[in-house]
Order: structure tokens, then sequence, then C-alpha cells
């Protein structure tokens, strides 16, 4: 979709502003020049190259897609300066149309954003074709969609030689405010951390001791007067980040913990057991998608409970891995064309 945010070359080399007044708007095939250039910024490690059936591909792993948008130099020329051959077109990676913009620009965005930064940078020639895109891309579990700030500082805080690609490790998101940085560094050292008695658990206490002294980068630290403070609150935001892991708990009457837990073994578990104490029931022996998120929105433990905006999500991952655990006493039925249940069977 061609929006008025683009120049029309038809008349004019440099173009004219592309509006609804124009007969021909919604059939017009001339290449259009975008004030912006739409993209998606991701950022890669691990490139190989290759060929398949004679075909020459590049591969790479990728950990972090970033909206954003570029000034178009193209748009803002004169016609004198469009006389050069330095003219070139691009075509927007999800419906294929065709724009135009500066050689130069184009290969900073394609090859610069790469040997500089370390991403690749996808093309499009609008705010809905980029967004279409993203949905699609936002589903790998492997890939993960956040805002980049500053390139090189984002790989600088995460120990990455900026002479060379991260290699032979594995790379994670590391952009964002200092309390979602904070946050991946704890979820980190969680996960690292040797369970005692079956748990990985970390005191409030000893999370400020982990900004103080123990996490390796220096812009993470944190100040003995405001260790408290930034405890609690990346504790809360590692919470809200990881909600498929992270669970808050009571250690005493003053102090809360952090732990890394699977909860969604834990939820299915929980499932089961409620399955099984309703199966008895005559009037209603099973429960619905429905059900099942307000189960985790209302449960009586942090571990088993969930956020508002990943109810659904959380539901469905339940009850799957709920049929996975128990498949001979657990059936997945439908109700309806458009709704399931689930029911405990003896």
């Amino acid at each position: 979709m061609i929006s008025k945010h683009h120049l029309c070359t038809k008349n004019r080399p440099s173009g004219e502003i592309c509006t609804n007044r124009c007969p021909s708007r919604q059939d017009c095939k001339t290449t259009k020049i975008p004030f912006l250039i739409e993209a998606l910024d991701i950022l890669v490690s691990e490139i190989e190259t290759g060929e398949l059936d004679e075909i020459p591909y590049i591969s790479f792993k990728s950990y972090c897609i970033a909206p954003e948008s570029y000034i178009n130099e193209l748009a803002f020329m004169q016609d004198s300066e469009l006389e050069h051959p330095g003219i070139t077109s691009a075509h927007c990676e999800y419906c294929d149309r065709s724009f135009l913009l500066t050689a130069e620009q184009k290969e900073k965005l394609k090859t610069d954003n790469f040997t500089k930064y370390y991403k690749t940078t996808y093309l499009y020639c609008c705010t809905s074709c980029r967004e279409a895109h993203l949905k699609k891309l936002a589903v790998s579990k492997s890939t993960s969609t956040t805002s980049l700030k500053n390139h090189e500082y984002a790989l600088v805080i995460h120990d990455a030689d900026l002479s060379k690609r991260p290699k032979e490790r594995e790379v994670h998101i590391i952009t964002g405010n200092t309390r979602e940085l904070r946050a991946n560094a704890l979820m980190e050292y969680l996960k690292s951390l040797t369970p005692v008695n079956g748990r990985r658990i970390m005191t409030s206490h000893d999370v400020q001791e982990f900004f103080l002294h123990k996490v390796s980068a220096d812009n993470l630290k944190t100040s003995p007067g405001g260790a408290i403070s930034a405890a609690w609150r990346t504790m809360k935001k590692c919470r809200e980040m990881f909600d498929e892991n992270i669970t808050l708990i009571r250690i005493n009457e003053k102090d809360i913990g952090i732990e890394y837990v699977n909860k969604v073994v834990l939820r299915a578990d929980a499932l089961y057991e409620l399955l099984m104490s309703i199966s008895v029931v005559e009037d209603k022996d099973y429960l619905t998608l429905n059900d099942v998120q307000m189960f985790l929105l209302n449960g009586v433990h942090d571990n088993i409970c969930t956020l508002q905006d990943n109810s659904n999500v959380a539901a469905q991952a339940t009850i799957k891995k709920c049929k996975q655990i128990h498949p001979t006493h657990i059936s997945i039925f439908d109700i309806d064309e458009n709704e399931k249940g689930i029911k405990f069977i003896k």
C-alpha cells in the first residue's frame, strides 16, 4: 500500500507528492520515492556461505529484530542532482514492490550496517509491509523484538570485540534500557547457579550483592545507596520479561526472593490436579481455554501464575504440555467449531 509519504516520479524526475487526488493512484505502476525507508535491523552472528543446488547462499544466526526508519536521501535531492548515475532501486522484502534510493545509501544499509554493526537490514516500501512481515518473523523463538538505541554501545556492554563478529558462544539480547539489561544479566546468572535442593533461588540480598560486586559490565553496577531499590526493580522487571521461567517467592516476612523455574511443567501438573478434581462433577467435567486462562491468572502460587498479556499463550502451552505428560488421561476435544475443551479421563 503506497502512502502519501511517497514521491511519484511520473511527471518530474525528483518526484511529486503522491496524493489521493491522482486518478491512477491505486493502479499506478510508477516506481516511487519514499520519504522514509522502513526497515528491520536484524542483529546476526555466525555467518556462513555456501551453495545449494548451485545457488549461492548466505546463512546466519539472528538474535534480535528492531524496527527502524531511515530518511531517504534521494527524496531531498534537486532535479539537477538526479542526473548522475548513482540512483538505484530496492525491492520490498514483503510485497516485492520496488522503490528508489541512492546507490550510496543502499550500500550503507545492506553492507556497511553489517560490517560496522553486525546486522543485516531488510527494506520495505511502507510501514504496513514492515509491520506485517515483523508479525510473521516475531514467532521465532530464537529471535526477540526490541529497539536499538546505540548499536556499538550495545555490543560493547556485552563484551563483544568490535573488530570481528561474536563467534563460538551463545548470543543474547543485548539492547534496551538499564533495567532491561540488568534483568537479562540477572536471568543469565540465575540460570548458571548450581541448584540447591533442586532449586535455583536468590534472595533480594543476593541480588543486591550481584549488582554491587559480581556483574561484569560496569554500567550495570549499582551504588550501595541504590542497591535495595535496584534489586527490587530488577527482580520485578525480570518477572515481567521472562514470565515462563521466573517467579517471585516469599523468603520470610521481610524478604522476597527470585527463582528460576520451568513454569510450563508446574502449570501442567497443577492443571492435571484441577482436572482430576472436577472430573467427578456431573454438570461440567471439562475446562475451556478461557477457564485455563483464568486459572493461571488467579493461581494460588506465583510459580504457576501468569501475566494478563501472556495468558492466552500460557494457557495454550499449558494444555499442550499437560497432554504430553499425561497422554492417556487427558483428552482434548472440540466443544464447537471455535472452541476446544480439555478433560480428565480414567
